[in-house]
């Protein structure tokens, strides 16, 4: 990008989905994410200095405004780029999508989300996720709306507002298996603090989805990302079913529909197939919490109907 640039390093973001604490603070770290090397200019097509000073500016004054209009570059990188951005998604090929991976990195920081929205980022990243967009300026997406909606609950609405759960819940059943997980958790993010996020996602299917996550893959038990994955989706379903049982808010729909979409005997298998403690304590938790309901709901219906 620039030679004063080449060097340059910023923070690594960990997988989206990477187990947290139950308040799911926000993860990341300081390994390097990214590095440029080689001499300046190296892009397809060949130098741009204005477009790579535009960028390099941006990523070192944190200028926020500016990296939200860079989002909308769809220049070329060359191979003097070398982007390790994530664990699962593809690597960065325009300044367009190399920018969500910065504004993914800078939302690590909960006062950097609040500004983040309000320069202008969420809308377009939704539209990043549109499915004739590249696989890179996708996942991009995924990652940084994973980070910005932590935690926030004006970057959630601001997300759904935007119209991200329709392209989100298709995702759920998705490759790679990370995407998977992570545009599982931002639809956590979204419905968990919206009523009408939470309607909509359902009636997208996104439980059928979810429940689809939970095949569990007893000779993974060793892969840190996949049972951090399947912790997430149980902890997600959790924070969609369990209000409707302690509240009987939507009348246990939300309940009978999970049920119907084959849910107490994929949590049964996670439980008995599952070596990993806080995996089988949080299914058992979910498990038990529905069977009661369902067993008491069934009751209350034939006593009314007899």
């Amino acid at each position: 990008m620039g030679q004063q640039a080449s060097q340059y390093q910023v923070p690594s973001l960990m997988c989206c989905t990477e187990r947290q604490d139950p308040n799911k603070n926000s993860p990341g770290s300081n390994n390097p994410i990214i590095s440029r090397t080689g001499p300046a200019g190296g892009y397809q097509g060949g130098p741009v200095p204005d477009i790579a000073a535009r960028f390099d500016s941006a990523v070192k004054t944190k200028d926020l405004p500016e990296l939200v209009k860079l989002l909308s570059s769809n220049h070329k990188l060359g191979k003097d780029v070398a982007a390790t951005q994530h664990p699962w998604a593809e690597q960065p090929q325009t300044i367009g999508a190399l920018a969500a991976v910065h504004i993914a990195v800078l939302a690590n920081d909960p006062v950097q989300r609040n500004r983040l929205r309000v320069s202008g980022a969420i809308p377009t990243l939704v539209q990043f996720l549109n499915p004739s967009n590249t696989r890179d300026k996708i996942h991009s997406a995924v990652v940084a709306l994973s980070f910005l909606t932590v935690d926030n609950d004006d970057n959630c609405k601001e997300t759904y507002r935007s119209g991200a759960l329709p392209l989100l819940v298709p995702m759920i059943s998705a490759q790679p298996e990370g995407l998977a997980f992570a545009s599982s958790s931002v639809c956590r993010n979204l419905f968990f603090r919206s009523k009408e996020a939470r309607e909509e996602f359902v009636n997208l299917n996104g439980i059928r989805a979810m429940v689809n996550l939970l095949k569990m893959q007893p000779n993974r038990a060793t892969d840190t990302a996949y049972m951090d994955g399947i912790y997430e989706t149980v902890s997600n379903l959790s924070d969609l079913l369990l209000p409707d049982c302690t509240s009987n808010d939507s009348g246990g729909r939300l309940v009978k529909r999970a049920a119907r979409d084959n849910l107490v005997d994929s949590i049964e298998a996670v439980i008995v197939q599952c070596s990993d403690a806080e995996i089988k304590q949080e299914a058992s938790k979910l498990n038990s919490t529905i069977t009661k309901y369902l067993k008491i709901s069934s009751g209350a219906a034939a006593r009314s109907s007899s």
